[in-house]
Parts: C-alpha cells; structure tokens; sequence
C-alpha cells in the first residue's frame, strides 16, 4: 500500500432476502444505472465486479460478495477500489462512498421487485435504445427529402410526390396537383381523402380536450382531498395496518450533517434537506419491513409528491430493508431533497400508510 494510503471503502449489511433473490438483484444494477458495467464474476464464490468511470481517472471497480446467513437471510458486502493504485486524497474516498450508496440504491431497489418487473425494465430500455435508432434513420430520410427538393422538377418524380404526401401531406398535396404524370381522378381522390382525415382529427381533438377538462376537475377534487385527510401533527401517534409511527422533530438544513465528513450532504443550489426524526414500532405478530415513503406539498394549487428520501450509510439515518421485529421500536432520520422554491404545507405519508393517513410537517 503506497504512503498515506487510504483502506478501501466498504460496507456490509445483512437483509431478510434469500440469497437466490439478492443474487438476482446484484446481476441487474445495470438496469437501474447504466454507468455501472458488469465485469466479471464468480458464481461459486457469489462474487460479482462491476467497474464505473470517473472524471479524470481510470474509474474504480466496484465487488460484491454474497454470502447466505440462513435460508431467509442473505450478507451483503460492497468494496470500492481504485482501477490503478490505492486512495490517497479525501475527495476520492468521497467519490467511492457516493459509489457505494448508489449501488445499495440499485440492489434495494430491485429486490422489492420481482422477477418479471425487473425483465420488464430490461426490455423498456431495449425499447430506448431502439427508439434512438429509429430517430436517426428518420434524419436520414428527411436529408433525403430535402436533397430531393432541391432538383428543379422534384414534384415530376411520382416517388416522392407519394412520400411527401404520407409524411408531409400539405406539401405532398401541392405536389399532387404540379405532377403531370399523375391523373387528375387521382389527385381529387387523393384530395377528398385528406379532407376526411382533417375532418377526423378535429372530432378527436375536441373529444381530448373534453378529457383534458375532466381530468382537471379529477385533480382539484384531489386537492380538496389532501385538505380533508386524517392528517395529525408532530409528536402525536398515527395508527397504521403495522405500525404506530411518530414524527419527533422536524429540521429544514441546507446540509445533511452525519457526523462523518464523508457521509454528510453538501450544500447544492436550489435545494434544501427536509430532515424527518421518526419513530416506527411494529404493532403486527411478525417481523414488517419498514418503508420511508412521500412527502407531499401543495404549491400554487398543486400537490407534489417526493417518494424518494436520500440513502445515507451512516447510523441512524435512513432505512435500507431494515426489518423490525413485533413489538420492538426503531428510531431513524428520513431525508428528502425539496427545491427551495416550493412553499406551503408538508405532509408526510409514511410507507404503507393509507392516503388519507398523513403527518403534518409543518409550513416551509
């Protein structure tokens, strides 16, 4: 190891998953974060790598080991390390821990799904990838065109008089009607079936702006809803199907401060950190696995919902498959990112709470 050389970061952390499930889960990061590509693995051993690039270096490969507690109960260790050499600067080791919450994002992510949902996210992204191509082939196509409209007797040639009329009808309908190979029962044919497509879409137009005008009443109903919730304030106890949940204290930081310089949030701009200091008890006669769900606040007349709370991989901050067992309590901080422009009432609505079951927050 090279002088002043920082230990490679690494985490473990042990979850109520078989390993078959996890294993699943570890081979599928690439879906969720294309930056992350699978390298190489070791199927005996359950060793995984994946390797991702940085900005001014080589990048850094990212093992995963497995190893199987019991049969419901799965280890899982994460170790970054540098391509070449070891981490020697502060900024690096912060880099790598930024690595390692992403990649417990991905795995905790897709072991809450399904085999199907996670073949399903693959083919969406197939699907992506094909679309893209297909943009490029209709640029070319349109470079075609447009060199073909530059002949002098371009609406002579029949070809493109029929393409243009497809894809460019006003254009392909001038066309139509300067070609003199083309009849002229074609073209009034041609003509009255354009006019019956027009006609068409305008009856579909107004029939969606029929929708569109339902659709917003549906939402101002939704608003006076999110007024009329059986919402409760911090300190009290909201009652779920599983747990007794209880908001102790309630910050707005523009810094996440962890105790651990290379854990905490920085400052970014337009952002501040909703931080929520909860208390979950399982009231149910089994383990129940918590979840840190939405923050909902209305602004000028809109509800917006933020269902994604920040993983943080220090004590006492955030949930990552925690289970708890019957009985037994379990204190944590939620941390949400809220764009410093929004202002209004905050709600709360613990995971797996019903919809009419919210926290007041407060007023940012």
């Amino acid at each position: 190891m090279a002088l002043f050389a920082i230990p490679n970061p690494k985490k473990s952390i042990q979850v109520d998953f078989p390993l078959e499930k996890v294993k699943l889960s570890v081979k599928n990061i690439g879906v969720l974060n294309n930056k992350y590509k699978f390298t190489k693995s070791n199927e005996i051993f359950n060793q995984y790598t994946y390797e991702a690039m940085e900005f001014l270096s080589l990048g850094v490969y990212i093992d995963i080991n497995l190893n199987s507690v019991t049969e419901n109960k799965t280890e899982i260790v994460v170790e970054v390390r540098r391509k070449l050499g070891s981490f020697d600067q502060s900024h690096e080791v912060t880099k790598a821990n930024e690595h390692l919450v992403k990649i417990f994002d991905c795995i905790a992510n897709l072991t809450t799904k399904s085999e199907e949902e996670i073949e399903a996210l693959k083919m969406s992204n197939a699907l992506g990838k094909n679309s893209k191509a297909n943009q490029n082939v209709s640029k070319t196509t349109n470079k075609i065109v447009d060199n073909s409209l530059k002949d002098d007797s371009w609406y002579e040639k029949t070809w493109l008089v029929v393409l243009l009329y497809i894809i460019i009808f006003p254009v392909g309908l001038y066309a139509l009607w300067k070609n003199s190979k083309i009849k002229k029962g074609w073209k009034i044919f041609f003509t009255i079936l354009i006019l019956i497509i027009l006609i068409a879409n305008l009856g579909d137009n107004e029939s969606k702006s029929n929708s569109k005008s339902t659709i917003e009443n549906a939402t101002d109903s939704d608003n006076k809803n999110l007024d009329d919730s059986k919402v409760i304030g911090v300190g009290d106890v909201l009652k779920t199907e599983y747990f007794e949940i209880i908001v102790n204290k309630v910050d707005v930081q523009n810094k996440v401060d962890t105790g651990n310089q290379y854990l905490d949030l920085q400052p970014e701009e337009g952002v501040t950190y909703l931080i929520i200091n909860t208390t979950f008890k399982n009231t149910d006669n089994e383990s129940r696995m918590l979840e840190d769900g939405s923050v909902w606040i209305n602004y000028n007349g809109k509800d917006y919902e933020f269902d994604k709370s920040e993983m943080i991989m220090a004590e006492g901050w955030g949930l990552m498959l925690d289970q708890i067992n019957p009985l037994t309590s379990k204190t944590t901080r939620l941390v949400y990112k809220i764009p410093t422009e929004i202002k209004g009432n905050a709600f709360w609505q613990p995971g797996r709470a019903d919809d009419d079951e919210r926290i007041l927050l407060g007023t940012l």
